[in-house]
């Protein structure tokens, strides 16, 4: 439901209290994104049973509201959605952090899914989070899309994830350049990198990882122009061993770096040996019968997936 009015709010967290009294089972999921009017429930909803999946996205929350929500999803939630809470903040996330952790705190949280997309939370926020890693948080994955965050951020949130490695990260959309991404290189399986300013010298470390298994990388134009014929050539097949997923879409790689960077995956076969699929749309590349039958080619010998055409 959205657009729910105040006193509506306040209806259903009676109603969530009421059930639970009645010896209802818990909710699955509950979905209350783009509701502002939580604002005036958000005390009552906190003694409610929490569902194990909870959206609140885009509905102004901000610093005020933060306590109350960290102290109703302690009650259980396991999948938490703030996107687009612009006024939540690092000081936000941060009061949240601490009544989703007290420090009486006697049991790891059950929270595991994390999505702070558009929520502002800046290295502040990212600080926070290195904070409640060392206080008993333990996410499997964490969206922090364009949230502001800077490579001071990563430095500080990048150790804390490396002590049990995100199965997801997301920082797409935040100008972390090279020093970033490299920091945040090992701390997930699936790496969002898209629209972080990255060059094509980060590369050759994000390749020696060996959990990676997914890498998106939409959007990084430093990676196109002229750079394909350098870093192409640079590819090691001791490197990117367990890659299943890569997209490169948007990268400004023209038909001049799609032809090389497919023509290396096809007289490099132990480069990339588990790439299940690869994603090349956007990189204005010119529909041809060389580049489709290329592109057709690459499948059939790797078989893997090819995206590129109108995309």
């Amino acid at each position: 439901h959205k657009g729910m009015t105040s006193e509506a709010c306040l209806a259903l967290a009676n109603a969530l209290c009421q059930r639970a009294q009645l010896g209802a089972a818990d909710l699955t999921t509950l979905r209350l994104s783009r509701n502002p009017g939580l604002k005036a429930a958000l005390s009552q909803l906190a003694s409610a049973p929490a569902p194990k999946q909870l959206l609140l996205a885009d509905s102004g929350l901000g610093e005020d509201q933060a306590g109350d929500i960290g102290r109703w999803v302690a009650r259980g939630v396991e999948d938490l959605d703030l996107r687009e809470n612009s006024s939540l903040g690092g000081d936000g996330l941060d009061a949240m952090l601490k009544a989703l952790l007290p420090k009486t705190c006697e049991q790891p949280p059950l929270l595991q899914r994390l999505r702070l997309d558009g929520c502002a939370v800046g290295d502040d926020g990212l600080e926070a989070l290195a904070t409640a890693c060392d206080r008993g948080l333990e996410l499997e994955e964490l969206f922090l899309e364009r949230c502001e965050a800077t490579v001071v951020g990563c430095r500080i949130l990048a150790p804390k994830l490396r002590r049990r490695r995100l199965r997801l990260l997301s920082v797409r959309g935040n100008l972390i350049g090279d020093e970033g991404c490299e920091l945040l290189a090992d701390c997930a399986e699936r790496l969002d990198l898209s629209a972080v300013n990255l060059s094509p010298q980060v590369l050759p470390v994000l390749g020696e990882q060996p959990a990676v298994i997914s890498l998106e990388l939409f959007n990084n134009p430093q990676l196109g122009g002229q750079a394909p014929a350098t870093w192409c050539s640079e590819l090691r097949c001791e490197h990117w061993q367990q890659l299943e997923q890569l997209d490169m879409s948007a990268c400004s790689l023209g038909s001049d770096g799609f032809r090389l960077l497919c023509c290396t995956l096809l007289e490099k076969p132990r480069l990339m040996p588990r790439l299940q699929g690869l994603c090349l749309g956007g990189n204005e590349v010119e529909d041809t019968d060389e580049l489709n039958d290329l592109s057709e080619k690459l499948a059939t010998a790797r078989g893997l997936r090819v995206i590129w055409r109108n995309t």
